[in-house]
């Protein structure tokens, strides 16, 4: 590997599938593999700013910890009056952020994203422009907020005039960012989609969600041929099926042993083999 290499790990979007970061991170920091940047959108900017906060074992091993504590009601906490109003002119969003916002303040323990152990790059998406946002600096609360507010869920989050959005609207694996801070090797840690949702119960949250994670799998393929030139990218892969639905958390321990497992797989087979 060239010494002037410098890596970037992305983190994408994918709602509570997000939990298999966790495992792709705990495999490659068991093969000696680290990064000097990270990138994030939604889920993945969540991910990320852990991450960077803290990148090292006993960091990821205290993300775990936050993950296997998760519960669906935490992040969608059921609120009929809430249903209700989002059907009316008084309110714009289904769910309120107040649990997603606890989650944050609790877990990432970044005041501000420059206070991050590595660089930190968080995607969100400008609700009027229809462009990606990069954030780098500023309270890391807001931002985090706004690279999770899935459109008609969550609440636009406004930062600097801006009406702000999931950031998987527009760059689901932001390679773009990770380019931008100079990497020239990135590794994309997917979140999949559930892969085959017979036999589940569901709802109209999770066929939204889904969705959602399919359309922007595509976008992956089509953003990997756009920077594939500019830096060496290789994706993780994800194992398929997943066992769960992407707002439910009640998996969230197999999901990432499932995906440490898969990962230790793939770096042992070559994944990583002759990295420029």
């Amino acid at each position: 590997m060239s010494e002037a290499a410098k890596t970037a790990f992305v983190f994408s979007g994918g709602g509570s599938l997000g939990a298999v970061h966790v495992g792709m991170l705990e495999a490659l920091l068991e093969a000696g593999v680290g990064a000097e940047c990270v990138a994030g959108t939604s889920v993945g900017a969540l991910n990320a700013a852990f991450f960077a906060a803290r990148p090292d074992a006993a960091g990821v091993r205290r993300q775990r910890e936050a993950w296997a504590s998760l519960r669906t009601c935490d992040v969608f906490p059921p609120s009929p009056l809430r249903f209700a109003l989002a059907l009316t002119p008084l309110s714009n969003h289904l769910v309120s952020p107040d649990g997603l916002e606890a989650i944050v303040r609790k877990w990432v323990g970044l005041e501000r994203l420059e206070d991050a152990a590595l660089p930190l790059a968080v995607v969100a998406a400008d609700l009027v422009a229809g462009a990606p946002v990069v954030l780098r600096s500023g309270p890391a609360v807001d931002a985090l907020l706004a690279s999770t507010a899935i459109p008609g869920i969550f609440p636009p989050r406004q930062i600097d005039g801006r009406e702000l959005v999931d950031g998987g609207v527009v760059e689901n694996s932001p390679l773009s960012a990770a380019i931008a801070d100079g990497a020239t090797r990135v590794i994309v840690l997917p979140c999949g989609n559930t892969c085959d949702l017979r036999g589940l119960q569901v709802p109209a949250l999770a066929i939204v969600l889904q969705s959602l994670n399919v359309m922007l799998a595509r976008q992956l393929a089509v953003d990997l041929e756009r920077y594939g030139a500019a830096a060496d990218v290789r994706v993780v892969p994800v194992a398929c099926p997943l066992p769960t639905r992407p707002h439910d958390f009640s998996a969230s321990t197999r999901l990432m042993d499932e995906a440490r497992d898969h990962t230790r797989r793939w770096l042992d087979q070559g994944g990583l083999d002759g990295w420029r």
